[in-house]
């Protein structure tokens, strides 16, 4: 019989806490976007999958200039997020893997959900559906730098009734075909910082070094590189 596929393992951001020692990967986007923007020029802002708001925290806190915007699917983690950043931030509930028409923002940020799209093409549109004609989208997540995307579908042996999704890889050049036409930058990322594994939860990702540089792998056996990526008119 098929399995049906699930996704519950976002559910473990509502234990997590990270919004003062933030993740390395958002330091970047910030220190990206500080030599892009113009201090005096108001920003609308969307981050799509704002999972618990620990990105949020980070963008109200360096840029006063950016009116900003949560997306997300679960009520859980908006509620979980609204508690730790301020009444200025507006959210929104959407599925972005769905068909639909959207406001548009001056930077679109999508970190770590890519991987979930079976359908990368809807989902890069949706993307583009959400940045205004001059504006800016960085998309985070792992990619593969060979031409091949890979499409994963996990069983927990504790949960074996289904299986779970989460952790597509799409090639970089397969993006550069859905982001036709728009100028692509690509900002590789390599922690500085060995993440040790979480013996309750293999699926969480910790870093391995591969010629001396730090990748992230899972219990999965996959091995993550990591970019952000720009993409402009």
């Amino acid at each position: 019989m098929k399995k049906k596929i699930k996704r519950i393992h976002d559910s473990l951001y509502l234990k997590e806490n990270r919004y003062k020692k933030t993740k390395e990967s958002f330091k970047l986007l910030i220190n990206i976007l500080k030599k892009k923007i113009n201090s005096k020029k108001r920003y609308s802002v969307i981050d799509v999958g704002c999972s618990n708001g620990e990105l949020i925290y980070q963008l109200e806190k360096h840029f006063k200039n950016f009116e900003i915007t949560g997306l997300d699917i679960r009520s859980d983690l908006i509620n979980k997020a609204k508690q730790n950043v301020s009444d200025k931030i507006k959210f929104i509930k959407k599925d972005i893997f769905k068909r639909q028409e959207f406001k548009k923002y001056d930077i679109v940020i999508c970190s770590g959900v890519i991987s979930i799209a079976d359908n990368p093409k809807e989902f890069c549109n949706n993307l583009l559906k959400l940045k205004k004609r001059d504006g800016l989208i960085y998309l985070f997540h792992h990619f593969n730098s060979f031409d091949y995307n890979v499409y994963v579908k996990y069983q927990d042996l504790k949960n074996p009734n289904y299986l779970q999704s989460g952790w597509n890889i799409f090639s970089l050049s397969y993006l550069s075909k859905l982001f036709k036409r728009k100028k692509i930058k690509y900002y590789r990322f390599n922690s500085k910082k060995n993440i040790l594994q979480n013996k309750k939860d293999f699926v969480r990702s910790w870093s391995i070094k591969i010629n001396k540089k730090n990748f992230f792998t899972n219990g999965l056996m996959l091995i993550l590189d990591q970019y952000w990526i720009e993409i402009k008119n």
